[in-house]
């Protein structure tokens, strides 16, 4: 069902699984919060909210947070964790069993999709030194496939998420597993990135409207563009200096960095995107004034306009 006038099946927020960290109270309160922000989706990732349990879903905790899902006026997607990775070929059997794992709870929050970050090859780990990217590729793809079989029986969309990886590869993968319930997660902020750091050429909106074919949801979140590489300290995971600096994937609400958001969205309008958009926010407190904001802002960018971003109050 779409939101009407705006053409999308509805905006969300990440209940983000730092903030979370197992807590079903402070779950509970964000979802209120959500609800009362006007948010059509939230994005839960299972190990935020302990789902999961070594590959499984936890029996201990899942009638506890369904409760908790159904008692709020929400629907869900899920974000598998972050670092599974199918293409890691020394663990396949967690990592295999992890993914399949967010798609039980998939089933269980009634979400028909789950967000999978594109694998990443392992170079030159565990002493191995010969070239085993051909071997990583293959565990990835057959994997997946016989995982959207499995996810075809719930009724779940396994949406591959690019994260340092070029929209051509994510898009490759994508044909290579071939099977109808999967697609890709736009993450724009991730591809901006991306582009600003590692292409050689070409154009970021190119990229989008690429990416657009095979989208069916996406992320959206600022940053300026600027990897962390760039300072000579390691920061990579301190927040409050990334954002001093300006560096690395600060997921910041849309209006705060660089990001052409104007124009992404008309390329977004072009395409007759219908999936969800979630704003993909990991900091609460920091950002806590610009939440109420963004989905009339989302709208906003929908219908041509521009996005309003207020001062910060207390």
């Amino acid at each position: 069902m779409e939101i009407k006038g705006i053409g999308i099946k509805g905006i969300g927020i990440n209940a983000d699984s730092k903030r979370i960290n197992g807590r079903l109270r402070r779950f509970d309160e964000e979802l209120h919060i959500f609800e009362k922000f006007g948010f059509d989706y939230v994005e839960i990732s299972p190990h935020g909210v302990d789902g999961i349990i070594h590959g499984k879903i936890n029996a201990k905790k899942i009638d506890s947070i369904v409760e908790i899902a159904k008692k709020h006026d929400l629907n869900y997607t899920v974000h598998a964790p972050d670092m599974i990775n199918l293409k890691d070929i020394f663990n396949k059997r967690i990592q295999y069993r992890s993914l399949k794992a967010s798609i039980d709870f998939a089933e269980y929050i009634g979400s028909d999709i789950v967000v999978y970050h594109c694998g990443k090859y392992l170079k030159q780990q565990y002493g191995i030194e010969e070239d085993i990217e051909c071997e990583q590729r293959e565990n990835e793809i057959e994997s997946l496939k016989r995982l959207a079989d499995y996810a075809q029986t719930k009724n779940v969309r396994l949406a591959i998420e690019n994260v340092s990886q070029s929209v051509r590869s994510v898009i490759e993968l994508i044909k290579a597993v071939n099977k109808k319930n999967v697609g890709m997660t736009l993450d724009i902020g991730h591809l901006y990135l991306w582009h600003k750091t590692k292409a050689l050429g070409g154009n970021f909106l190119d990229e989008v409207d690429e990416a657009l074919n095979y989208a069916i949801h996406m992320h959206v979140h600022d940053n300026f563009g600027e990897p962390v590489a760039l300072y000579g300290y390691d920061i990579e995971n301190i927040d409050v200096y990334k954002l001093t600096l300006g560096l690395g994937d600060l997921h910041m609400p849309i209006g705060w960095g660089s990001i052409p958001y104007n124009k992404v969205f008309e390329l977004v309008k072009k395409h007759g995107y219908s999936g969800v958009i979630i704003e993909e926010i990991n900091s609460w407190e920091r950002y806590f004034n610009a939440l109420k904001e963004i989905p009339n802002n989302i709208r906003r960018l929908l219908s041509g306009e521009k996005v309003v971003v207020s001062k910060v109050t207390w």
